[in-house]
């Protein structure tokens, strides 16, 4: 992005940071508590825990807590192939080093941010800190009911008792320790 000064110099800026809203599920085998799900996804290296960003259409309470639970069973219909009645709130966490990417106006569209971004280019670029805050849930799922999907894919379930062997993106190494502890002092 750049601008003019006074003197009709022109000046680079760092391109305007948007804090993007999240919600993020621990999916465990309703067989074996231990193991968890994590999925490739095409938008990051290595794998992920199921979730999104909370859309427009996650908002259908004046609870922030209600959007993200709308929106945590929205995605793992969409990414796992899932529906669950039944999330456990674990926490909302805000980590300024989550997932940090650049996109443009336009691909956030849909999101419940896009209102305070219209006044911008849709071409604009921006500084997206997703999981700004993140939502984190827990789901029990029954294992023959997960298929991939164009945003989810190779799966694999992990046993979180042992020192984890992947590499987890977006942040979500760090919440996967928050909901390690969260099962800890439940116990």
């Amino acid at each position: 992005m750049y601008i003019q000064n006074n003197a009709n110099e022109v000046l680079r800026t760092a391109p305007p940071i948007v804090l993007i809203p999240t919600a993020t599920v621990v999916v465990a085998n309703r067989d074996n508590h231990f193991h968890i799900l994590v999925g490739k996804s095409s938008k990051h290296q290595g794998y992920v825990l199921p979730g999104g960003k909370i859309d427009q259409q996650d908002v259908q309470s004046q609870r922030k807590r209600d959007w993200a639970e709308t929106c945590i069973k929205r995605e793992l219909n969409e990414e796992v192939g899932v529906q669950v009645s039944s999330l456990e709130f674990v926490g909302c966490f805000d980590r300024e080093d989550a997932d940090v990417r650049s996109i443009t106006v336009e691909c956030l569209k849909d999101t419940i941010v896009s209102m305070s971004l219209s006044h911008y280019p849709k071409s604009l670029l921006l500084a997206a800190h997703y999981g700004r805050p993140d939502y984190l849930f827990s789901a029990l799922v029954d294992p023959k009911d997960v298929r991939d999907s164009s945003e989810l894919f190779q799966f694999k379930w992990i046993d979180i008792r042992e020192p984890l062997r992947i590499s987890l993106s977006a942040g979500h190494e760090n919440l996967l320790e928050e909901y390690l502890q969260y099962r800890r002092e439940k116990s």
